[in-house]
């Protein structure tokens, strides 16, 4: 009867253990998951600036080089 006791608190423990490991991967896959996700989304945020910055360089390097018709002298 004491050993049959004792294997059961063994099973049990042994369950419990693996249980909780197997919660423990669940959890670091799924934290995983989400960070590589925010990673991804801050390049793509980074990118997105440089884009934009790109863009506001080059629309002033236009407007730069562009001639300015304001004020002149073409009215007569």
């Amino acid at each position: 009867m004491c050993a049959v006791w004792t294997s059961k608190y063994e099973f049990l423990c042994v369950f419990a253990v693996g249980l909780s490991t197997a919660h423990f991967l669940l959890l670091f896959t799924f934290l995983k998951s989400v960070l590589c996700r925010m990673r991804l989304v801050l390049e793509l945020d980074k990118l997105i600036w440089k884009l934009i910055e790109n863009t506001k360089k080059k629309a002033r390097v236009e407007n730069d080089i562009l001639p300015s018709w304001s004020g002149s002298g073409l009215s007569d």
